[in-house]
């Protein structure tokens, strides 16, 4: 049986993991991981209100607001914040809720405001990219905000006035590490470690599994202990997507 101890060659392989993780989302299409860096380092570039396409949907917008956007008796009666909720809105009907998983097979893709555009679905960032979009080319000061297990968009009024931008039916944000628009970046780095330290101890315990099974199957080479272990790996896909879903942000 493999020992429990933990080894300096296990603790590098997991922190190498890490990074690709990080700036990859593990997406398994190699071509894809040049545009994934990208679009996590050139964060600024993914807001794209210049984008003839935001042009497009914000004529959509349009149309859905002066046509079939109905208020909720919670919604502000402020027009501007009305109006800025109704882009929340419209985003949400526009882009159906899709996991990165289902559309890209890949465990946290960082999609572009045309890949989300043209496939009409995505998770909550790609949502964020396209609200802010379409927000920053009405005029508003508005931000992509990425926490640790979210993502969504503020958009900050006068007098310090902020309004959070969240998908429909979440109300609790999580810590976020990130938070940008078009000209600036701000950064908590304390946020992003402590991410960084999730994703690893996780990434270093499934790591720890699998070589305690290949340990396993080496030394026990009889049929009933195969047996066994082919009725565990079975079952370990269920524990396995548990803590790589508990990675994305």
């Amino acid at each position: 049986m493999g020992s429990l101890t933990i080894t300096h060659k296990e603790l590098i392989v997991a922190g190498l993991v890490t990074v690709i993780y990080l700036f990859t989302g593990f997406t398994p299409n190699p071509f894809a991981w040049p545009g994934q860096i990208s679009n996590r380092i050139a964060l600024t570039e993914t807001i794209q209100p210049d984008n003839p396409q935001i042009e497009e949907f914000n004529a959509k917008f349009e149309d859905y607001y002066a046509n079939e956007f109905v208020p909720l008796s919670s919604f502000p009666s402020d027009p501007i914040e009305l109006e800025i909720y109704a882009v929340g809105r419209f985003t949400i009907q526009e882009i159906e809720y899709g996991e990165d998983i289902t559309n890209y097979l890949s465990w946290d893709y960082r999609p572009s405001l045309s890949e989300v555009l043209n496939r009409g679905s995505d998770d909550c960032d790609g949502r964020a990219i396209v609200a802010c979009s379409l927000l920053t080319f009405r005029g508003y000061d508005s931000y992509v905000v990425i926490g640790k297990w979210h993502a969504w968009v503020e958009v900050h009024l006068e007098e310090g006035r902020t309004i959070t931008i969240l998908d429909e039916g979440l109300q609790d944000i999580s810590p976020w590490y990130t938070k940008y628009n078009t000209e600036k970046i701000d950064f908590q780095w304390l946020t992003f470690l402590d991410l960084v330290l999730h994703n690893f101890l996780l990434i270093l315990l499934f790591e720890k599994i699998i070589i305690i099974i290949y340990s396993f199957l080496n030394q026990n080479r009889d049929f009933y202990s195969i047996y066994a272990v082919l009725i565990a790996l079975g079952l370990s896909p269920i524990p396995i997507l548990i803590l790589f879903s508990l990675m994305r942000p």
